[in-house]
């Protein structure tokens, strides 16, 4: 006996999923580093993420960008 899938059941355009709903993707541009760092600091950067209510990823790269246009980087 095969079991079926619910996307079995559905039309085909219903059926495919797009890469740009599939979670966590990467938006296009963007490269995923990995940084080890102290917790201290990891604490510290949440806070401030918290605060202007954003994630720790879009914090950070904003920051690094804010920086690097400062320094005329």
């Amino acid at each position: 006996m095969t079991v079926k899938s619910v996307f079995d059941y559905l039309p085909t355009s219903m059926a495919k999923k797009s890469k740009k709903t599939r979670p966590g993707a990467r938006a296009k541009g963007m490269t995923q580093i990995s940084i080890s760092l102290p917790e201290g600091l990891v604490g510290k950067i949440d806070a401030m993420a918290d605060a202007e209510n954003r994630n720790r990823s879009n914090f950070i790269a904003n920051s690094l960008q804010a920086l690097a246009t400062k320094t005329g980087v």
